[in-house]
C-alpha cells in the first residue's frame, strides 16, 4: 500500500481511487513495471479494506470505502492429481513421514486434522477416523481447535492403510496422537514440508513438479490392488502444476 496510500488522509480515500489502485497493480503501473497477479491484488486488497473497516469501527470513517469495488478475478488453477504410484513414491521418499503421507493423501483430511487425530478416535476395524478437533497456529503456538467450519465428521480409511496404521495404535492409549515428529510431539506444517516434504518431493523424482495439497471435496478414486490392497476406495489429494 505504501506509497499509495502513505500520504492521504483517511477521509480522502474514495471508491474509485480504490478501484484505480486495483487496476495499477494489475497492469504495474503502481509497481514500477512488475505486474501483480489477479490472486495478488485480491489479498493487497484485503489488507486495505481491513485497515478501512477498522476506521469505520473506531469512527474514523462513517462507511467503508472499500466495498463494492470490483476485483479481478483469479484463473483457477489447473490440478494434475498424483497417481498411485507417484503418492507411494513420495510417501516412501519421506522416511519417518511415510504413513502421514498416505494418510493425508487418501483420506482428503486437513493438515490440521490429521496432526491432531488421536488413536482413541481410529477404528481401524471399521476403517473410520473420528475428526472432532484441529491443530491450530498463532504465532508460533499450536493449540486444538474444531475443524473447519466446526464440522466434526467420520472419515473412511482405504483397507491398506489401516492396515499400515495398525502398529500405530497397539499398546497405546487413546489419547495420544496417533502420528508425531520423529521427536515425539505433533507435526508442524513448517517443519514438516522443509526437512521431510520438499526433500521428498525431489528424491521421488517429481522436483519439476509444484506438489501442493488441494480440496478434495467428495471425489472418490478407486486404488488399483496389488493383493494386500483391495476393495479400497479413496481419495487422492496432492495436486501438481509445472515449476515456473
Amino acid at each position: 500500500m505504501i506509497p499509495r496510500w502513505d500520504t492521504t488522509p483517511l477521509g480522502r480515500v474514495q471508491f474509485e481511487d480504490i478501484a484505480e489502485w486495483l487496476a495499477d497493480l494489475l497492469s504495474g503501473e503502481a509497481t514500477g513495471g512488475r505486474k501483480l497477479s489477479p490472486r495478488s491484488v485480491r489479498k493487497a486488497y484485503v489488507v486495505l479494506s481491513r485497515v478501512l473497516g477498522y476506521a469505520v469501527k473506531a469512527r474514523r470513517l462513517a462507511v467503508n470505502p472499500a466495498v463494492g469495488v470490483p476485483l479481478p478475478k483469479a484463473a483457477p488453477a489447473d490440478h494434475v492429481y498424483l497417481d498411485d504410484m507417484q503418492v507411494d513414491a513420495l510417501a516412501n521418499a519421506s522416511g519417518a513421514c511415510r504413513v502421514f503421507i498416505l494418510l493425508l493423501a487418501y483420506t482428503g483430511l486437513r493438515w490440521g486434522e490429521a496432526s491432531a487425530l488421536k488413536v482413541g478416535r481410529v477404528d481401524l476395524d471399521a476403517c473410520r477416523a473420528h475428526i472432532v478437533e484441529a491443530y491450530a497456529e498463532d504465532n508460533g503456538k499450536l493449540y486444538l481447535d474444531t475443524p473447519k467450519n466446526h464440522e466434526r465428521r467420520s472419515v473412511p480409511i482405504p483397507r491398506f492403510l489401516a492396515e499400515e496404521l495398525k502398529p500405530h495404535v497397539q499398546g497405546r492409549g487413546d489419547e495420544e496422537l496417533l502420528l508425531t515428529a520423529p521427536q515425539s510431539g505433533p507435526l508442524r506444517a513448517r517443519n514438516f514440508r522443509q526437512r521431510f516434504f520438499a526433500p521428498a518431493v525431489v528424491k521421488a523424482g517429481l522436483g519439476h513438479l509444484k506438489v501442493t495439497r488441494t480440496s478434495c471435496g467428495t471425489r472418490r478414486l478407486r486404488r488399483p490392488s496389488p493383493a494386500a490392497r483391495t476393495s479400497t476406495s479413496s481419495r487422492r489429494c496432492w495436486a501438481t502444476s509445472p515449476r515456473r
